[in-house]
Formats: structure tokens, sequence, C-alpha cells
């Protein structure tokens, strides 16, 4: 799991929040290299309990099965692109 202090954070936020909801990542927000924060993003069903509608455990494992899948992909892509090309650009 990522780690990225709080300066860092404010300074990239756009892409780090790209990557929470594009790609399901989970980062560890950090002041003075202490652990204040988890940023991940919020599944369907969260949402959907919130709003108070129902929501599945079948439909929560496709999900997750789904998000797995979209992951292993672009991770696959990832690595046949330009190493020389910044990671907060490869996810656009």
């Amino acid at each position: 799991m990522p780690q990225v202090g709080i300066r860092e954070f404010r300074t990239h936020i756009s892409a780090i929040m790209r990557r929470v909801r594009d790609d399901g990542e989970i980062f560890e927000i950090t002041r003075r290299g202490k652990v204040v924060a988890r940023l991940r993003p919020i599944h369907p069903w969260e949402k959907a309990a919130a709003d108070g509608l129902a929501y599945s455990d079948a439909d929560r494992i496709a999900f997750e099965e789904k998000l797995r899948r979209i992951q292993e992909e672009r991770r696959a892509a990832a690595e046949n692109q330009d190493p020389e090309m910044p990671e907060d650009h490869r996810h656009e």
C-alpha cells in the first residue's frame, strides 16, 4: 500500500484521486512519517447502504472480481509502457 506525505498528497491530489477511483488503489496519508489516514475507493454496496438500498453479497463479490481483473489488466498494460513516463500519467 503506497504511503504519501501530506504535502505530496496536496501537490498531487488529482493524480492520486484518479488512481484511487480508476485502479482501486489504497493510499496511506502520513504526517511526519506517521500514518494519519487511509484513502480508498467507495464501493457500490457502501454507497447503496448509505442511500438505504439493499446490496447482495453476490453483487459485491461480482464487483470485486471485476475490479481485480481490471487492475490486473492495467498493471500488465503499464508494464508495457514507456518507463520514462511518470506513473501518474500512465492511467489517463
